[in-house]
C-alpha cells in the first residue's frame, strides 16, 4: 500500500511540474473535521498537510479571474465517544477514542476578485479524488459490579484500512474499495494576500457536498446524518514569477 502511495504522488508530482513557468507551489495545513452525530459522539479537528502546485490565472477582467489548482489534501477527523449505561446489577462505561485519515487528490476551481491590488477573495468548488482511508484508535469498556463493588476493563486497538476484507469484511480489496466514496465534491470560500512579489499566503473554509461513507458509516450507528469533510485551509503560495 505504501508503495502504491509513493508512485502516485511521484507521479502528481511530476505533472504538476508542468506548470513551473507560469503558476506557484503552495503548502499549508488543513485543519480537517467532519459532522458530528450524536450526543455522545464529538467529531474533534485533526491537524493535517496539505501541498501542491498552483496554475496561472485566467483573466476574466480587469480584476477578477479562474485560478486552477492541483493538491495532495490530507483529511479526517479525530473522533471520540462516551456513554455510560445503568442496569440493577451493573454499570457500563464505553469510551472511544480514534482517528479516520484519509488522502486526496484534489483540484479546486476557483473564481477570484481583486479586493486590492495585494488581496484577492475566492470561490468556487474542489473536485476530489480519494485514494487511501484508514481508521486508527481504541476502544475502553469499563464495567463497574454493583453487588461485589469492583471494577474491570477491557481495551480494544483497532489499525485498518477500510477496504481490507481481513478487518472489515463488507470490503473488497484495492486502493479504490470499501465503504468510502471514491470522488468527492467540496465548495471552498477563501482569500490570498500578496506579501512580497512571489510570496503571498492563502486561507479558506472548504465544506463538502459529498457523504464520504455513503450513508453507510460502520462505527458510530449513531444517526443517518452525512458523514462530510470540512475544515479550514491556510498556508504560503510561492509563485514562479510575478504575475501582476
Amino acid at each position: 500500500m505504501m508503495f502504491k502511495k509513493i508512485i502516485i504522488a511521484v507521479a502528481f508530482l511530476g505533472m504538476c511540474c508542468e506548470v513551473q513557468a507560469q503558476g506557484g507551489f503552495k503548502i499549508g495545513l488543513n485543519l480537517a473535521n467532519m459532522s458530528e452525530q450524536s450526543l455522545y459522539a464529538k467529531s474533534k479537528v485533526l491537524p493535517r498537510l496539505q501541498f501542491g502546485f498552483a496554475f496561472g490565472p485566467i483573466k476574466l477582467s480587469s480584476k477578477t479571474n479562474v485560478t486552477t489548482e492541483m493538491l495532495l489534501t490530507w483529511k479526517g477527523q479525530h473522533y471520540t465517544y462516551q456513554e455510560t449505561y445503568e442496569t440493577t446489577t451493573n454499570t457500563r462505561t464505553i469510551k472511544t477514542d480514534y482517528k479516520d485519515k484519509f488522502t486526496y487528490w484534489e483540484m479546486p476551481v476557483l473564481v477570484a476578485t481583486s479586493v486590492t491590488n495585494k488581496m484577492q477573495v475566492q470561490f468556487g468548488p474542489i473536485f476530489g479524488l480519494r485514494f487511501s482511508g484508514k481508521k486508527s484508535g481504541k476502544t475502553n469498556l469499563s464495567v463497574y459490579d454493583k453487588s461485589s463493588k469492583t471494577s474491570s476493563n477491557q481495551e480494544f486497538n483497532e489499525d485498518a484500512r477500510y477496504g481490507d476484507k481481513d478487518k472489515y469484511p463488507s470490503g473488497t480489496s484495492g486502493i479504490f474499495s470499501g465503504p468510502l466514496k471514491t470522488f468527492e465534491v467540496s465548495l471552498a470560500l477563501g482569500a490570498t494576500y500578496r506579501l512580497f512579489p512571489k510570496i503571498a499566503v492563502y486561507g479558506r473554509y472548504v465544506y463538502g457536498l459529498s457523504d464520504v461513507f455513503n450513508n453507510n458509516y460502520p462505527f458510530k450507528h449513531a444517526s443517518d446524518t452525512k458523514e462530510i469533510n470540512k475544515g479550514i485551509q491556510f498556508g504560503v503560495l510561492f509563485l514562479f514569477k510575478n504575475n501582476d
